[in-house]
């Protein structure tokens, strides 16, 4: 595999978020705070904030010293402080940071609210004129000096178009749109483009590194060297730039600086299997190849699919050739791919490929040979994984009556982006983008008792991912062999934002290709089959079910169709939100007549009488009920639970279709709880009733069943149009 640039998509974008949290550790200096004051002339404020957790303020002036300690912390961009002598903190407020400036929720020299600005002390040493800034200003216009103003413009429209969408301004912007640029290796528009944002921001320290990646990839050392040797001296936390400049020394020949820098990469995050990859080529080429290929198993472990099945001198890494001089942008890198897989696990399988639904006329070969037709470019007309496709897979009843809880869940995880290419060896890299969608709701009939049934419309009682759907950057790597078993191995590493209950977790991928089995394997490798039919040509196809053995995600969906293509395809992928509920009216009485012909079933015709402009309208309908009295689900949908309790008597209805529900609570009497031998049994209830789409209002119903028929009549109030 190529190892021209060690950080490309994965950490691309992901580690702007690594950054945020890596750089807040070490030592600011105060600039101003919000109301305008400033330290004196000769006056230096500094705070440092330490990985244990702990800061120190010393604050320094002629002939005066004050120093204070306290703790800190952080979720998300949210921080928490506390400071001893002062008295000071700050609890969960918002922070920003933004390359070397960072603003906190809190003031230093004066008291009340308002927020203090810090400068990075690293970012003091800033670079004499004639170097650093001369590179960036020289790189800047050699890029404009390529043949593509048509493609440059482009970008410089959306990056302005994208501007007031990010907090980083046209800086981040641009570096958003070199990011997109280079997944799709456009090499020079991404020099472009993070030549800009750099440009704009010269000490943010993810600008300069990708800039110094991009560089790489179009074999410009020597500007790399000098821009990622000054972003480790800024940023020594960030493991990036030191496997970038790792990459840089070894392909510049210099083997010694090589392994030190790619050493502290590996300190900084040892579970990056790339680095240990790294460092195994580093050995190799110093002569000691048994030293090296402890480093390749250790990355296979850790997910990394370059390693494990190369270390003999002349084989093939997936990939690239055997020298490893060729990673490409499509190819893996930044952060491991995978997540390792599970204590005692082997860590590939070439013969555990699981095909999905067989393709009616595709073949696979039966030689050694790697067939040539399966070399190239491949697109994806769908890569999914749904849980919850229906009413009755979505739908889980915990306990029963008024106890009972009735809670809906539906997941997908699907490719927004996709791209792979498989070389004349059998190795594949690729990329892409997933989205997701986590969605659920719980209903219980005792909710119409307390009165946070309120909220229940506004997530109290719900699960969402931020903003309804979140999207994150995928790559992936791995082999395919001359029968066309193809193991692959890559999930998004960043995690997923959750509002769970009215509040904020994190939770992890997962991915839309099918595991071999529930539990840890879901974390990978993935096995699916490579296939040649007579009208699609070379494809993956997938269409299987995975049963979790979960009460509340049963089974899990995964379909895929990957073809080979030099043309790029969309995937099917799409979110439509739910759209919003309306109530049908303000009052309504509704007739019904049903059939029981077997246990578990009924049939139910009603006719619903409503007010219209025209004067009373009447609707028809007919479904079938499957359950009991208590639990039960129709043919629309609608996922019901009810019970009573001596005179005390509830209900929860929840409709997947349009993400509705209702809740009841209130008194009424079944003769057949006091009658158990009577031949016919009618009962009567009053309710008071929350409708998500119509509010609160007051619900009576009374009726009557003998044997295999019933009747009865509902008649319902609600109060947002007035009794």
């Amino acid at each position: 595999m190529r190892l021209k640039s060690l950080v490309v998509t994965a950490m691309l974008l992901a580690v702007a978020a690594a950054a945020n949290a890596q750089s807040l550790v070490g030592t600011w200096r105060l600039v101003k705070e919000s109301d305008g004051s400033a330290p004196k002339a000769r006056a230096v404020v500094n705070l440092t904030l330490s990985a244990d957790g702990r800061l120190t303020l010393k604050a320094v002036q002629p002939g005066e010293v004050f120093e204070d300690s306290g703790t800190w912390s952080t979720s998300g961009d949210r921080i928490t402080m506390r400071f001893k002598e002062m008295e000071k903190s700050c609890t969960a407020q918002r922070y920003v940071l933004s390359g070397a400036s960072l603003t906190l929720p809190i003031r230093i020299l004066n008291d009340g609210p308002g927020t203090s600005t810090w400068t990075s002390a690293a970012s003091q040493s800033t670079p004499a004129a004639g170097s650093l800034a001369e590179i960036l200003r020289r790189t800047l216009e050699e890029s404009k000096a390529k043949n593509n103003q048509k493609s440059r413009a482009t970008l410089d429209r959306l990056a302005s178009l994208g501007a007031p969408d990010v907090r980083g301004g046209l800086a981040e912007s641009y570096y958003v749109q070199a990011s997109i640029f280079f997944m799709k290796s456009y090499y020079d528009e991404a020099w472009y483009g993070f030549a800009m944002a750099a440009e704009l921001q010269p000490l943010n320290g993810v600008y300069l590194n990708n800039l110094a990646m991009v560089l790489m990839e179009l074999d410009r050392y020597a500007d790399a060297l000098a821009i990622l040797q000054q972003v480790t001296a800024w940023f020594p936390n960030l493991d990036p730039p030191w496997g970038n400049l790792a990459v840089a020394f070894r392909k510049t020949g210099d083997l010694a600086k090589a392994e030190t820098a790619v050493k502290q990469a590996m300190a900084i995050s040892p579970n990056t299997g790339l680095y240990q990859y790294l460092y195994g080529k580093i050995l190799k080429e110093n002569g000691r190849a048994q030293e090296a290929k402890k480093y390749f198993d250790i990355a296979w472990q850790l997910g990394y699919a370059g390693s494990g099945r190369e270390g003999e001198p002349g084989s093939s890494e997936p990939g690239g050739t055997g020298s490893g001089s060729a990673t490409t942008a499509s190819g893996s890198g930044g952060r491991s791919p995978g997540a390792p897989p599970p204590p005692g696990a082997p860590a590939s399988r070439p013969g555990a490929a699981q095909p999905g639904a067989k393709p009616g006329s595709a073949s696979r070969p039966q030689g050694g040979v790697f067939p040539p037709e399966w070399v190239g470019h491949y697109e994806a007309r769908y890569v999914r994984a749904r849980s919850g496709e229906n009413a009755k897979e979505a739908s889980t009843a915990f306990g029963q009556g008024l106890t009972g809880t009735n809670v809906n869940l539906q997941t997908l995880a699907c490719a927004k982006e996709f791209s792979m290419d498989i070389s004349s060896t059998g190795s594949v890299t690729g990329r892409g983008r997933i989205m997701y969608v986590y969605q659920g709701k719980a209903l219980n009939p005792m909710m119409g008792l307390m009165p946070t049934v309120g909220t229940v419309g506004m997530g109290g009682f719900a699960v969402n991912l931020k903003d309804g759907y979140q999207i994150r950057d995928w790559t992936f790597s791995g082999t395919v062999d001359p029968q066309g078993r193809a193991e692959i191995q890559g999930i998004p590493q960043q995690e997923l934002d959750l509002l769970n209950v009215g509040q904020w977790q994190k939770i992890k991928t997962w991915s839309p290709l099918p595991p071999d089995a529930a539990g840890a394997a879901m974390r990978g490798p993935f096995h699916m089959t490579l296939a040649t039919g007579k009208e699609s040509g070379p494809h993956i196809r997938v269409d299987q079910w995975l049963n979790l053995g979960d009460k509340l995600i049963r089974r899990v969906h995964y379909e895929a169709f990957i073809v080979k293509s030099s043309q790029a395809i969309t995937p099917d992928c799409k979110y439509e939100k739910p759209a919003e509920a309306k109530c049908p009216a303000s009052e309504y009485i509704k007739t019904k007549v049903s059939l029981s012909p077997h246990e578990g079933v009924t049939v139910e015709a009603s006719t619903t009488f409503t007010k219209g402009q025209g004067g009373v309208e009447q609707q028809g309908e007919t479904t079938t009920k499957v359950g009991t009295d208590a639990v039960n689900v129709d043919t629309s949908g609608k996922f019901s639970v009810e019970g009573s309790k001596g005179m005390f008597t509830g209900s929860a209805e929840f409709n997947p279709t349009d993400g509705s529900y209702a809740v009841s609570v209130g008194v009424g009497v079944d003769t057949s709880q006091v009658l158990k031998d009577a031949p016919a049994s009618i009962s009567q209830k009053i309710e008071l009733v929350y409708d998500s789409k119509c509010g609160w209002g007051i619900k009576g119903t009374m009726s009557g069943k003998a044997g295999k028929f019933g009747a009865g009549v509902e008649g319902a109030v609600f109060f947002n149009k007035g009794v």
